[in-house]
């Protein structure tokens, strides 16, 4: 499992997310990840996966 998955994953079990303690624990960046978990962002793939999806 990707770092930040796992970091995702572990937001998801809190309460209250603590991006701070969370990046640090997963030593990933604390914007990306709070952008990841808040929906603004996706992974490079879901992103390609989307746009290559034509009707």
């Amino acid at each position: 499992m990707d770092p930040i998955e796992a970091a995702l994953a572990d937001l998801e079990s809190q309460n209250l997310p603590y991006y701070s303690d969370t990046a640090r624990k997963y030593n990933v960046g604390r914007s990306t990840l709070s952008r990841r978990h808040r929906g603004p962002t996706v992974s490079r793939e879901a992103y390609i996966e989307n746009i290559s999806i034509l009707t």
